[in-house]
């Protein structure tokens, strides 16, 4: 026979109590902490912002830095998947990232890879007897067996990774970026630009970010482009603020009675759940917990207040300064209610004139809270009208403290504020089973804890989101939202049941734009659902998606049984059950709580016919049909008590978390078996479109993995038990690191549909995508080697492609073949460079290769400074303003020729290119080419770097002006008719005239 005890446990403030000096340490690893802004960029680059999550792409253009070949965009955007009040707010306010400097940050898993103890200095005990402690240090993050997962963004990019080793980092997904570590990180990105990466961020001594010093260019690799500066500055340790630490300790003692122990930040409060009498040991029990004192608990040793996150200051810094090409971007910041914002950035050029001013307007949302919202931004030039955003956001006055504990699962805000209940720990039902010696039976009891309220609110989600944008033309955006849910289908004799689990954050459900001059609307509605990715044209489960599981009080345990030292007929075993304030366990989809396989966007508008397109994309679906149970009626309760049922130990995908639990369970980079792959989730792989009921086109996307070389490396994750039991033996220690593949997009169907005349024709393209990855060179090209087009009247196009070695996006060999005629062409560079030395043709009718272009001479600073047609006839080129534009061109002239005429060497040249303008002398000499090689034709340019040419002379000295406004916006193209030295007209070529609201 088998007792239920029911144990409620009804939380008061905890008492004060004196720690025995056996300190018993139950945590798992402590969290490093990063800045704001490190958390910011970090969300950016791993959290999917497209359909499949629900989050649009918010982006404000702000500037663009131009250094040469380099192009850094200066970008604000907004992450709307709901509010997270203990992330602090960025410096440009809470969802907002202001993307300026490339970075990379560092998630430490377990202690620092550089550490002393690290994944890179790994090894294993020196002796059994030395085992135990060792894997105890590993588990509480003393000793490392995981490497850190790093997370950069570069100017036009980024990816994430991890070092194997020292010298070797894989990025994950497989990108042809190479990143070396050191003292500092370098990254090569496979356009062959260099960023250098030596400011640091720290929490105490472990470095968490590093922020880009500077970038170069392929061209001259030596030489730095664009620069940043930095400040730095102290931010609050998130422990201050966090207020997540409380656990809920459940200790029995050789099967004994269970003992509960409430940890606060007061203290523990001990519980004895069915006190034992040994003078009436056939008393009936008390279904009563009483609270017990330390020594009367049994407990040996105390159990400390474990903080979440690691104890140690926090240094961070703040972009002050990019220099390019002698100009410069500033960025000022305030101080609002102990946090940082962005105040101004200014553009200035070489002469420290001011060509841009972006103010900032920042506010807290209420008086209760620190966190803080953008209200408006200011895009303004001397001497034009300022262009202004104005931004809006919902339920400003709800927003709460970052000290609050009311979040969900995933940290977003649920507004379960209690001022009774004193504990994080949120609910749960847990069975310990006990041996009861003077009943000589098995009982279990089944401890009903009444904790914190972590259920998903998404009203609560919503509160502080970004609600309207009215941009500087007046046309308003507005963003409705609605919460996500994960999708299950029951299919029974009567029809089908579906049910929809609320899980965390929100998506957007309806986006809407209006002229406030014209009072024109565009609105877009968005669908969301879950079908199989391999049967798509099944009806979808509308209103859900895919989730990794649902979570339960399992989530916020780990497990571990201890044996105590005895002789062989004499020893004890503990098992311990720890409930955390906030999971344990990897309970999202990249980053996401959930993904959606079919999106459904609608778009409608005065004067527009209704337009609809269909998105799909291949998801980590859990086992959402027929493997969940409910009762219309009683809903939660029957979904709750179905699931207590659930195996502590499952299959493959289970509804719950499987116990017993990993403290240190991996993200979706690690996979379960050797052989496997997540690198597919998240691909599109069909979008349709609709304009009214008709379908107009459809694409199928088709993908498979290829061999990136690497075997998904082993790696093991601790989980601390001395004494298996059956159940711990199930414990999954072991992992795999997701390198062995990357996704390759192998086919692209498109169908065009036509109707006329009653009729319906459907006309089909279809791509093939073959690559030729070297697994040997991790700078081989992943892009394809080869695309066969194939239309619907058979037609074959057939293109190969070849790459540059060491600069895996540059092209240097393309063949067209089509209708049995075919087109090479290729690129031969400079040896270890990418620098061109002659551009090469060939046809069906011409088996050898004929020079097109060559590229005749370079000047010092790697410019192209002469090239030869195929009529043989040189082109040289005269550089200016700091090595980025050509200010002369002169054709019928070698370097050499011109050289020889002015007088002058290569040095002087260089000299010129490298001025911020070209010197008067310069211009003089290039005129003088006019009248000194009269077979020559010279073209001269002049111009504003900042904007663009201004000037063009052709070689019959006819000037061509280009005039812009104080935005770099082209308002004039004219040129000079100069009918004599006192009679010169101004002929309209072209005239542009902007109008912006208020």
């Amino acid at each position: 026979m088998r007792k239920y005890i029911l144990l409620f446990i009804l939380l008061v403030f905890a008492m004060n109590i004196i720690y025995s000096q056996e300190q018993i340490s139950l945590t798992a690893p402590q969290i490093v902490p990063v800045t704001p802004t490190a958390a910011t960029m970090e969300k950016y680059q791993s959290y999917p912002i497209d359909h499949s999550t629900g989050v649009p792409n918010i982006t404000i253009p702000l500037y663009e830095i131009v250094a040469e070949d380099i192009v850094l965009p200066v970008t604000l955007t907004y992450h709307s998947s709901g509010l997270k009040p203990k992330e602090r707010s960025g410096v440009a306010g809470t969802g907002w990232s202001l993307n300026i400097e490339p970075s990379v940050m560092r998630q430490v898993n377990g202690a620092p890879d550089d550490s002393e103890y690290g994944w890179f200095y790994r090894r294993n005990p020196n002796s059994y007897s030395s085992a135990g402690q060792y894997y105890q240090n590993v588990v509480l993050g003393s000793h490392d067996l995981q490497p850190d997962k790093f997370t950069y963004r570069l100017a036009n990019g980024g990816g994430s990774g991890y070092f194997l080793s020292n010298i070797h980092f894989q990025t994950l997904p497989r990108n042809n970026d190479k990143v070396t570590f050191g003292n500092k990180i370098t990254i090569k990105a496979s356009d062959g630009k260099t960023y250098l990466f030596g400011t640091y961020e720290k929490t105490g001594d472990i470095i968490t970010r590093w922020l880009c010093n500077s970038i170069s260019s392929p061209r001259n690799p030596s030489k730095a482009l664009i620069n940043f500066q930095y400040i730095s500055e102290a931010h609050p340790n998130p422990n201050t603020y966090f207020h997540l630490n409380h656990k809920v300790i459940i200790t029995s003692l050789n099967g004994d009675i269970p003992i509960l122990t409430e940890q606060t930040q007061s203290g523990n409060k001990y519980y004895k759940v069915a006190p034992y009498n040994m003078i009436y040991p056939f008393q009936p029990y008390n279904p009563n917990a009483l609270l017990v004192q330390e020594h009367n608990a049994g407990i040996q040793g105390a159990y400390p207040i474990s903080l979440r996150y690691e104890s140690k200051t926090v240094y961070g810094e703040l972009l002050n300064e990019v220099r390019f090409q002698n100009n410069t971007l500033s960025v000022s910041y305030n101080g609002i209610a102990g946090s940082t914002v962005v105040d101004k950035i200014e553009i200035k050029d070489t002469d420290n004139k001011l060509i841009r001013r972006i103010q900032f307007f920042t506010s807290l949302y209420n008086k209760n809270t620190t966190l803080t919202k953008l209200d408006s931004i200011r895009i303004s030039v001397p001497g034009s009208e300022s262009r202004t955003y104005k931004f809006t956001y919902q339920a400003i006055n709800q927003v709460p403290s970052i000290y609050t504990t009311a979040v969900d699962h995933w940290g977003f805000n649920n507004g379960s504020e209690s001022l009774t209940n004193t504990s994080t720990v949120p609910s749960f039902s847990c069975g310990n089973r006990v041996f009861y010696v003077f009943e000589f039976e098995e009982n279990e009891v089944i401890i009903n804890y009444s904790g914190a309220n972590r259920e998903p609110n998404h009203s609560y989600a919503k509160v502080g989101v970004l609600t309207n944008i009215i941009d500087p033309q007046g046309v308003e955006t507005q963003f409705s939202y609605e919460g996500n849910y994960g999708a299950f289908r029951n299919n029974t004799p009567t029809g089908k049941k579906e049910y929809l689990h609320s899980v965390g954050g929100i998506r957007i459900a309806k986006v809407e734009s209006k002229d406030t001059k014209t009072g024109k609307k565009i609105t877009k509605k968005y669908r969301y659902g879950l079908v199989h990715p391999y049967y798509l044209d099944l009806e979808p489960v509308w209103g859900g998606g895919a989730i990794k599981h649902i979570v339960t009080e399992r989530d916020y345990c780990t497990e571990n049984v201890d044996a105590y030292a005895g002789s062989k007929y004499d020893s004890a075993t503990k098992g311990t059950t720890t409930f955390n304030s906030m999971p344990v366990s990897n309970i999202s989809l990249g980053g996401s709580a959930v993904m959606y396989s079919i999106v459904e966007e609608t778009v409608v508008g005065a004067g527009y016919e209704t337009q609809v397109s269909k998105y799909y994309y291949n998801v980590n679906i859990h086992n959402f049909e027929d493997a969940l149970q409910w009762d219309e009626n009683d809903l939660t309760n029957s979904i709750q008590t179905f699931l207590r049922q659930q195996p502590r130990k499952d299959a493959s995908k289970p509804l719950i978390k499987a116990l017993p639990n990993n403290p240190s369970e991996p993200s979706d980079d690690f996979i379960n078996y050797p052989g496997g792959t997540n690198q597919l989730y998240g691909s599109m792989i069909r979008k349709e479109h609709y304009r009214g009921e008709k379908l107009i086109s459809r694409t199928d996307f088709k993908y498979s993995t290829g061999l990136a070389g690497d075997a998904n490396r082993e790696i093991y994750f601790p989980y601390l038990v001395t004494d298996w039991t059956e159940e711990d033996r199930k414990a999954q220690t072991r992992y795999y690191l997701d390198i062995r593949y990357y996704n390759r997009h192998d086919k692209e169907i498109l169908s065009d549909y036509r109707y006329a005349n009653g009729r319906s024709d459907v006309i089909t393209t279809e791509k093939e995508y073959a690559y030729n990855f070297n697994v040997v060179d991790p700078l081989s090209s992943m892009k394809p080697r080869e695309i066969k087009t194939t239309n619907s009247d058979n037609t074959l196009i057939v293109d190969s492609l070849d790459y540059l070695s060491g600069f895996p996006s540059t092209v240097s060999r393309h063949k067209h073949n089509e209708n049995n005629s075919w087109k090479e062409s290729r690129i031969l560079f400079k040896s270890g460079t990418n620098f061109p030395e002659k551009v090469q043709s060939r046809t069906n009718q011409m088996a050898e290769f004929r020079d097109e272009v060559i590229y005749t001479a370079y000047d010092n600073n790697n410019n192209i400074a002469e090239i030869t047609g195929k009529d043989d006839m040189p082109i040289s080129f005269i550089w200016g303003y700091q090595n980025q534009f050509p200010i002369a061109k002169i054709e019928n002239a070698s370097i050499q020729q011109i050289l020889t005429t002015l007088g002058i060497v290569n040095a002087t040249l260089s000299s010129w290119a490298s001025s911020i303008k070209p010197p008067n002398q310069a211009w003089a000499m290039i005129s003088s080419i006019r009248n000194l090689l009269p077979n020559a034709l010279v073209t001269t340019y002049e111009y504003n770097p900042l904007q663009g040419v201004t000037s063009i002379t052709d070689p019959n000295n006819i000037t061509t002006k280009f005039e812009y406004d104080n935005y770099g916006r082209l308002t004039e193209g004219y040129y000079l008719d100069m009918k004599s030295q006192s009679d010169i007209r101004k002929v309209m070529l072209q005239k542009y005239v902007y109008n912006f609201g208020n």
